[in-house]
């Protein structure tokens, strides 16, 4: 069992170095017909004490609105549009116990997952996010990771934390977002994950990414250094749209 874990876990971009079984094993597609069918996706957040997602304004907008938006625009122009639905306020989140954990490994988030609502049921899709202390023990510059296969994924705050620079404090909030809307992403069947691509662009020797700089899901955003790198460009852009417009074009096209 601990063996079949490992094997389905996908540390994907934002998430430091990839060992080469799990390249493979993240070309092991997302089932996602259900979500595309979907009426309702619900984004659930679940947080740790001392690792509370950014909720504050960035400019003109709330910190989640880049993850709503982004999720929200790959289902743009389906007739059967999901509502989308992300919460904003730390208010509308989950709060648990803390862990005192210096170190997660992907069995303790699967382990932490039990009895959540991260499915799909009837016409809703549940996704679950998990904001955490300490560092992924496997690499520790690992930002975040979606566990292949499921609609669970975590967040390591520490690691969030540790991309602050004084000439630019919004850096951690753009990076926590980055990192969401990318793991994200993956969950929803990208790249060429579970979501066929409507033209090639998928960076083969890299799994289930694509092969744009400028795209959330290059798999070189990966650690904070990278994420820093990616997300002060997408800033500068002026542009909450993270996806490049062949993941748009992917999930736009698909027909479930």
């Amino acid at each position: 069992m601990k063996n079949t874990i490992l094997m389905f876990l996908l540390v994907s971009a934002a998430c430091g170095k990839i060992p080469q079984f799990r390249i493979k094993s993240s070309l092991e597609p997302q089932n996602v017909s259900a979500i595309y069918g979907s009426a309702r996706l619900n984004v659930n957040i679940f947080y740790e004490p001392g690792a509370e997602p950014y909720t504050d304004q960035i400019a003109i907008f709330k910190s989640f609105d880049l993850l709503h938006k982004n999720i929200d625009v790959l289902f743009e122009g389906k007739s059967n549009r999901p509502l989308v639905k992300v919460p904003r306020e730390l208010s509308e989140m989950t709060k648990l116990q803390t862990f005192a954990k210096s170190t997660w490994t992907a069995e303790e988030v699967i382990e932490l997952s039990k009895g959540d609502t991260a499915s799909t049921s009837g016409e809703t899709t549940n996704f679950s996010i998990y904001f955490l202390n300490g560092v992924f023990k496997e690499n520790p510059s690992t930002i975040g990771l979606h566990i292949s296969g499921t609609k669970i994924m975590a967040i390591f705050k520490d690691v969030i934390k540790s991309t602050t620079t004084e000439s630019n404090p919004l850096v951690p909030k753009y990076v926590e977002q980055a990192t969401l809307v990318h793991e994200m992403g993956h969950a929803l069947g990208l790249v060429n994950n579970g979501v066929p691509m409507f033209t090639p662009h998928q960076d083969t020797a890299h799994g289930a990414h694509c092969d744009k700089p400028d795209c959330v899901m290059y798999y070189s955003n990966e650690g904070a250094t990278s994420m820093i790198k990616f997300v002060l460009n997408a800033k500068d852009k002026l542009s909450l749209i993270m996806f490049d417009q062949q993941c748009l074009n992917d999930a736009q096209n698909f027909k479930k």
